[in-house]
């Protein structure tokens, strides 16, 4: 056998090269007039990327001009750039699910089979963990992950990276809770802000007045030997200074209907806070982008990272421009 060869599989997914359109896509449903101010209804549609098998955790890494993105189960953190090519910045991940962006330009994230949030890493270095406990306890599995205006770092804490093998591995939880916690790295203060049945994802707005949650417990019942939970809504806190949260208001209660169609189907949406002008979605069905067009609307432009007959659970990541703020 000869030797001195290097085996390992090399870290491009794609090459460069412009997306496809996806020719079946009929057009952007608008039900709120306001959204047409910023959303082209006749949008077009364009394949970027396939074979992620469930992504999660879009973020935008201003100092390398990426999108970077987790593919849990497959255990990569990716990388998209400008000019379409697609290539794996970490490999064997620790079921990685949600990602962030520090002021810095670091990269922090949630791992779902270390429980812990961790930072940094690359192709050939672990991140680093540097939240594990909360009073002497192991947190759940940090699930999604956003950097606040004043640099403490949010993270939610269900438990579906410990009871979903493909997620993570089989635990016990040693919390009896499911929070929202508040990590200063300045001081190593780790604070618990807020309970949910299980929350999932969350975003501040650009000013960091306002915290957007949501709690996903109903998709509990897709858990072998789990039942269902009650939960399949969108929070918003009010951010005091200091970080205390005021008047929680929900703004997208659980309906059987509208969940199945729309909540369902997405999974975490994330900002390029730099510019507060581009968004990624990931959802179940496709990975798109948002442009502004000729008319300086935006349009609605598609890649699918899941394989193209294949739209089960979170598949996809989707990224816009935005020349406009809505309030």
């Amino acid at each position: 056998m000869q030797t001195g060869f290097d085996l390992l599989p090399r870290r491009l997914l794609r090459n460069a090269g412009p997306p496809t359109t996806v020719k079946a896509f009929r057009g952007v449903q608008i039900d709120d007039r306001r959204l047409s101010m910023v959303v082209s209804p006749d949008a077009p549609l364009l394949t970027l990327y396939e074979g992620t098998l469930h992504g999660e955790g879009p973020a935008w890494q201003a100092m390398h001009h990426r999108l970077v993105w987790s593919d849990v189960p497959n255990r990569r953190l990716l990388g998209w750039y400008p000019d379409g090519h697609v290539e794996v910045l970490i490999d064997g991940t620790w079921f990685m699910n949600g990602n962030a962006v520090e002021a810095n330009g670091a990269l922090v994230h949630c791992e779902h089979g270390r429980r812990c949030i961790s930072r940094g890493g690359d192709y050939d270095r672990e991140p680093e963990p540097i939240v594990t406990h909360y009073q002497g306890k192991r947190i759940n599995s940090p699930n999604d992950i956003a950097v606040a205006p004043d640099g403490t770092i949010w993270f939610t804490d269900p438990t579906f990276g410990i009871i979903m093998p493909n997620q993570g591995a089989l635990a016990e939880p040693e919390l009896d809770h499911r929070s929202l916690y508040r990590f200063d790295p300045r001081t190593g203060d780790l604070n618990r802000m807020a309970d949910f049945e299980e929350p999932n994802g969350l975003a501040f707005t650009a000013d960091g007045a306002t915290l957007y949650v949501s709690d996903t417990s109903l998709s509990l019942g897709e858990v072998p030997r789990h039942t269902a939970g009650t939960k399949h809504e969108i929070i918003a806190f009010d951010v005091e200074e200091g970080g205390a949260l005021f008047e929680p208001a929900v703004l997208l209660p659980y309906r059987p209907r509208l969940s199945r169609r729309l909540c369902g189907r997405c999974a975490r949406l994330g900002v390029d806070e730099r510019s507060g002008r581009r968004a990624y979605l990931v959802s179940r069905s496709a990975q798109a982008g948002l442009r502004a067009n000729t008319r300086g609307r935006l349009e609605l432009h598609l890649w699918r990272p899941g394989r193209t007959a294949s739209v089960h659970r979170s598949d996809s990541i989707f990224a816009g421009d935005r020349p406009y703020q809505l309030s």
